[in-house]
């Protein structure tokens, strides 16, 4: 079985780690939080559903203004 059908995360890239770093702490609360979003989504802890995709952007964009 591969990484992917396993439900394992993806290690971060050099340049994901660099922009990462780079970020304003705004920015970096974001990357947190979609990256532990994207871990539950691929282990099947977290199912989406378009409510919920479009409720979270939606929190994103309000935020970031």
């Amino acid at each position: 079985m591969t990484e992917q059908t396993t439900g394992a995360a993806k290690p971060r890239t050099r340049l994901e780690m660099a922009e990462a770093a780079c970020a304003q702490p705004d920015e970096l609360e974001r990357v947190e939080y979609l990256d532990k979003l994207k871990n539950q989504i691929r282990s099947g802890v977290y199912q989406p559903d378009v409510r919920d995709l479009a409720r979270s952007l939606a929190n994103m964009i309000v935020r970031n203004l």
